[in-house]
């Protein structure tokens, strides 16, 4: 009320609800989702979008349908950091001696039958170089990817008919690339997903949109959004800038985060702990989940049902009729840029940490966590620490793009030379500049 949320009923939220989404049906409208939803709130979400509100529900949530028991047997590759984003799966997949394109040293690449060390950001090259010289068989044309030609077409005739792993880091152009590549070699592409029911999410088309949805809001073409689970003003400042200009915006969330805050109406929902529903994993198998704890609230699925009974649009019943069917998976066009570093001295690359999942959202609550996070870590290769003075453990600052970042120095082998890595809510490749804080 006014400027403030205000504590109150939830027939009286509900029916605020009802009643002011009626006006923004149609390409007004926005339902923004998330794959740590079970199937059961993923379903009855896309009818309420569907069916009420003439518009359709999307989640930034990409993943495929593989079995890692299967796609061990054979060829392998796997570009990105597992370590960071699925360990269980990294761990499955340590002992099958895959081909590893990374610019780090993980203990991935260091198990490698052949480790592809490239420059941050050139993955989507040498794919593509990989996929060329697989239909060529020579080394001819393969552009510039600082990976000898003789490695790449090594990598080439190994990985004929080869599943290739992308993780949740990669960007729209990696997938891309590894989507090319895959019809060039006969192959299987196994896309990870960022959350625990990621692949329920991809499964029910939700993926689809996702980014145009997104463009409608920042250009103001949306008026209204329902954001489910999901916190998209932690991670990016412009899209929840468009966020605080909605003329009407409902969150649902177990916590008031940074979106919830902006919003016109916060609908608290049960944790995972407290409700009853199924997840997909990765090999599309479907994972029961039974309640551990008492409810204090609603679940999600409740209450998008109950929000669905008072527009008059379905009721329950219409939900749980609904069945969960397969999709293509998204994966994205075009080419996505990363900054050119020579204007600084150095690569500075953004990317997950296992100890901080996903956006933060849940994990930055829990005290163990926050411990083993209070700590801004910069890696930096010995070369460089020593050529900038920097010692193991000491405070530096981070310049890049306007923004300055303060850490302190972990001297590593894992990065190459010229770049340093720091944990980030999202995938970020830039320029930089670093020196000591004193």
């Amino acid at each position: 009320k006014g400027d403030r949320l205000v504590e109150t009923g939830w027939q009286e939220a509900m029916e605020l609800v009802a009643k002011r989404l009626g006006s923004y049906k149609g390409r007004r409208f926005a339902m923004l989702l998330s794959g740590v939803l079970t199937n059961e709130a993923l379903r009855a979400a896309k009818t309420f979008s569907e069916r009420i509100m003439n518009s359709r529900a999307v989640a930034e949530d990409t993943s495929s349908d593989f079995k890692l028991t299967e796609i061990i047997q054979g060829p392998l590759l796997v570009v990105g950091d597992l370590a960071e984003t699925n360990p269980a799966a990294e761990l499955a997949i340590r002992s099958s001696k895959p081909v590893v394109l990374s610019p780090f040293r993980t203990m991935l690449a260091k198990k490698a039958s052949v480790w592809l060390r490239c420059r941050p950001g050139d993955e989507p090259l040498v794919l593509d170089a990989i996929a060329k010289a697989s239909v060529q068989d020579n080394t001819e044309e393969l552009g510039d990817t600082k990976i000898s030609a003789e490695e790449i077409l090594k990598a080439a005739r190994a990985l004929r008919k080869a599943s290739v792993v992308v993780g949740p880091d990669c960007s729209r152009d990696v997938r891309a690339a590894a989507d090319n590549l895959v019809r060039a070699i006969g192959g299987k592409l196994c896309l990870v997903g960022r959350n625990c029911n990621s692949r329920g999410a991809a499964a029910l088309g939700l993926d689809k949109g996702y980014d145009e949805t997104i463009r409608s809001l920042m250009s103001g073409e949306i008026k209204a959004a329902y954001i489910v689970g999901s916190n998209p003003a932690r991670t990016d400042p412009k899209l929840a800038e468009s966020l605080s200009e909605l003329e009407f915006i409902v969150v649902q969330d177990l916590f008031l985060t940074e979106t919830a805050k902006l919003a016109n109406v916060v609908l608290p929902a049960a944790s995972f702990a407290e409700i009853e529903g199924t997840y997909t994993s990765s090999d599309g198998r479907i994972l029961q989940l039974m309640p551990a704890l008492a409810p204090i609230s609603k679940s999600d699925m409740q209450i998008i049902s109950e929000l669905c009974h008072k527009m008059k649009g379905c009721v329950a019943n219409d939900l749980a009729s609904l069945r969960l069917e397969g999709t293509k998976t998204r994966i994205g066009n075009g080419m996505q840029s990363r900054e050119n570093p020579a204007s600084g001295s150095f690569i500075l690359v953004e990317g997950p940490c296992i100890f901080e999942f996903g956006s933060g959202t849940r994990t930055s609550r829990v005290h163990d966590l926050q411990y083993l996070n209070k700590d801004r870590y910069v890696e930096i290769h010995p070369r460089d620490a020593a050529l900038h003075k920097i010692s193991n453990g000491e405070p530096v600052r981070i310049e890049s793009k306007g923004r300055s970042i303060k850490g302190l120095a972990r001297v590593s082998m894992r990065v190459p030379e010229g770049v340093m890595r720091i944990c980030g809510l999202v995938s970020n490749i830039s320029s930089a500049e670093v020196r000591r804080d004193v």
